[in-house]
């Protein structure tokens, strides 16, 4: 186990691994910039929904996107690796250096790990979940999973005065949610998302309109498991990094982060 931690922790990999992802980020680049049309639908959807409806359509375009998130995996466990490898290191220096120095030469790899579940928390936020987009009309209704629903009532435009007369300022629309016979009141206005029931309701215009005119609207409606992982691990990683740089301990070390103590 621990010659395998070894060979998936070596930089040489890390080296190998990051050109390939830059070569395929770079190459599908291109795919993207041919037919932006193809992958705008990612903005709104589900990884998984929008890929098996372009291989269906479009196998040609993105022959590329399986190869990426293989190389991002092995990336992926390579840098976990790493962070295994470093943390076995300073376990087994820890009676020489002292638990303070010890915890002090973690944190880089805390912060790592931090990073990387950051990185998964997003995965999840595109990958799983749920998302809908739907046009915002008075008196429609949209149905949610569980057997929620959320109906639209009139939509209330405010607009600029001189010198940005007719410019769009601000839009509210209120809306009845209901589920399992429990109906709550709310309002979704542009730049101020809804949260009701672990949903997600973000308002946005759809195109543009005259000046003074209410513009077109859609509600993007979400559940974002990733959501949760971000938040939690941002605030630890900043205290970390706070906590690195601001209580760091006074040792000699022999230039490898090791002290020489412990090296010799």
């Amino acid at each position: 186990m621990k010659g395998l931690v070894k060979a998936l922790a070596s930089i040489r990999l890390t080296t190998w691994l990051l050109t390939a992802s830059v070569a395929v980020l770079l190459l599908g680049s291109f795919y993207v910039q041919a037919d932006r049309k193809l992958f705008t639908p990612l903005n709104n959807g589900l990884l998984p929904d929008w890929f098996r409806e372009t291989v269906a359509k479009a196998p040609g375009e993105v022959w590329w996107f399986p190869l990426l998130v293989i190389t991002l995996t092995l990336l992926g466990i390579n840098n976990a690796a790493c962070i295994l490898d470093r943390l076995s290191l300073h376990w087994r220096l820890r009676a020489a250096t002292g638990n303070r120095v010890f915890f002090h030469r973690i944190i880089p790899s805390l912060v790592h790990a931090c990073f990387g579940f950051i990185l998964l928390g997003h995965l999840l936020s595109v990958a799983a979940g749920y998302r809908l987009v739907a046009p915002v009309a008075a008196g429609q209704t949209t149905s949610l999973p569980g057997g929620a629903e959320m109906q639209f009532a009139d939509t209330r435009c405010e607009f600029y005065a001189a010198p940005f007369a007719g410019q769009l300022r601000d839009c509210v629309v209120p809306v009845k949610l209901s589920v399992g016979g429990e109906v709550d009141d709310g309002e979704l206005a542009v730049g101020r998302p809804l949260y009701w029931h672990g949903f997600q309701a973000h308002l946005s215009t759809v195109g543009s309109a005259q000046p003074g005119h209410t513009p077109a609207l859609q509600v993007i409606v979400k559940r974002d498991p990733g959501s949760r992982v971000i938040i939690s691990c941002f605030p630890i990683m900043i205290l970390l990094l706070l906590i690195y740089y601001g209580f760091a301990p006074a040792t000699k070390s022999n230039g490898n982060g090791i002290p020489l103590s412990a090296s010799s």
